[in-house]
This record gives C-alpha cells, structure tokens and sequence, in this order.
C-alpha cells in the first residue's frame, strides 16, 4: 500500500526489526482489515492475496514481536476466527501515526530527494553515448560540471 503526501508524492515505509523481519505497508493493511473482519481468509481475499499467504504474514508477525499481534482460533464454519491483541492495536497505531507524522513533516524532504532523481524514462530515452547529464540537464549535473556546489549546511 502506499501513502499519498502531496500532489503526487507517495512513500513506503517499511520498519526492520530484529532476525531480519520488517514491518510495512502490507503488513498494516493485513492487521487493519482482520480487525475489520475477523478473518485471515476474509483479509487476504480483500487484499487480492492468497490465505496461505496472508496466515504466513500473520505467523512472521506474531514472531516477530515480544507477544503477538493477532490471535488465531483455528475451527470451522464459526468457530474460528482472527482478532487483533492489545499489542496489535497498539503496533498498528503506532505504525499509522508515524506515517502521518511523516506525510506532514516530510514531505519537503522527500520532493528534495525526488527534485533530484532521474525522470521516469530518461535513460531510454537517451542515444547511445549519451551521458545522464545531457538527458536531465538538471541544477545539480549543472553545478557538477561548473565544479559548483551547494552548501552541505544548506536547508531544503
């Protein structure tokens, strides 16, 4: 999933834990539509994905942290079922605040970065022998090549 700031500005944020785990945008929006639903199945239908799938995520989760973000009751037709613990709540509120304290706060920052990449399509739309800095013609090729730099203390 991923999380609009401004006029078509977007990012991912995507948190590394411990073992090699993380926790981002997919994992979010599986816990958010279990609370929803009560369903792992339910969940991972609506998001396009396979259960074996989802219930991997939910198990990596659950694994992942000092106690586990969801409980699972394995059963039949209404005997079982997925909820958020405590500790999944209050994750997946942590996790959305500081998305939206990012799209607020960041998104100078990530239009600086962004000022600052290659366009989409650039480097195919340059001949062969063609250098970077003919396709963008950008301020900083510009200054790179009058040996010009900003200041390393200057504010975006």
């Amino acid at each position: 999933m991923v999380h609009a700031m401004a006029a078509g500005a977007s990012f991912q944020l995507r948190i590394p834990l411990a073992r090699g785990a993380r926790f981002g945008p997919g994992k979010a929006a599986l816990l958010a539509l279990i609370r929803q639903t009560g369903s792992v199945a339910a969940a991972a239908e609506r998001m396009g994905m396979s259960y074996r799938r989802a219930w991997g995520l939910v198990v990596e989760a659950n694994r992942a942290f000092r106690t586990p973000l969801v409980t699972l009751a394995r059963g039949g037709e209404g005997d079982g079922g997925a909820r958020l613990t405590k500790e999944g709540e209050a994750v997946l509120a942590s996790y959305r605040a500081l998305e939206a304290l990012l799209a607020r706060e960041g998104a100078p920052f990530l239009a600086a970065i962004r000022d600052r990449a290659l366009p989409d399509g650039a480097a195919e739309m340059a001949p062969k022998g063609v250098s970077r800095k003919e396709v963008t013609g950008s301020e900083a090729d510009r200054e790179e090549a009058t040996g010009r730099f900003p200041s390393p203390d200057a504010t975006i």
